[in-house]
């Protein structure tokens, strides 16, 4: 199992921060593929359905139809999340910009106004999610562990990413972000 990475990009005023989520297995994802077309293949069947009954439409064929729209749109972004979706964070001086990547298509994009953005973190271990907010340039003792990044913007709105990731990485976004409050 792979595990998730983190790409830091700064310039022009922001920095884009792109959360990798994991790979699923092999076998995760064929299963994921199967599920999808048969989801697909039962949207065709009431189609036809549908169409060759056209006279005779019964409501339920539509509800039938709708519903396996839906579950095929469920399995789609489940497989594209789990074959190679980002969590994108874009900050710039007064804005927190965060959205899902499936690759094909973006999905829940916020966008935030603040004065004042700190970062907040959970840490993962087996049993429990704790939430600290230690100073974490000064907490090395936590490296190894993985954490869930978050924000809190002017002490009130807390923005979540879903994707966990190793704490040294969120060392390293506290050290660019204060950076980058130094030079602008």
């Amino acid at each position: 199992m792979s595990q998730n990475t983190v790409s830091i990009e700064e310039g022009k005023g922001k920095i884009i921060i792109k959360l990798q989520a994991e790979f699923s297995p092999a076998l995760g994802q064929s299963i994921l593929i199967v599920l999808f077309l048969i989801s697909v293949i039962s949207i065709f069947l009431f189609l036809f359905i549908i169409v060759t009954r056209v006279d005779n439409i019964q409501f339920s064929w539509l509800v039938g139809f709708f519903l396996m729209s839906l579950v095929a749109w469920y399995f789609l972004r489940l497989l594209l999340w789990n074959s190679g979706g980002k969590e994108v964070l874009i900050i710039t001086n007064n804005t927190l910009t965060h959205y899902s990547d499936y690759k094909l298509f973006n999905l829940g994009k916020n966008i935030y106004s603040f004065k004042e953005l700190s970062v907040i973190y959970t840490i993962i271990d087996e049993e429990t999610e704790n939430e600290d907010t230690n100073t974490i340039l000064d907490n090395f003792s936590k490296d190894a562990q993985r954490a869930i990044l978050g924000f809190e913007l002017d002490n009130e709105t807390i923005v979540r990413t879903t994707v966990n990731i190793p704490f040294s990485e969120i060392r390293n976004i506290v050290k660019i972000l204060e950076n980058e409050n130094k030079s602008s």
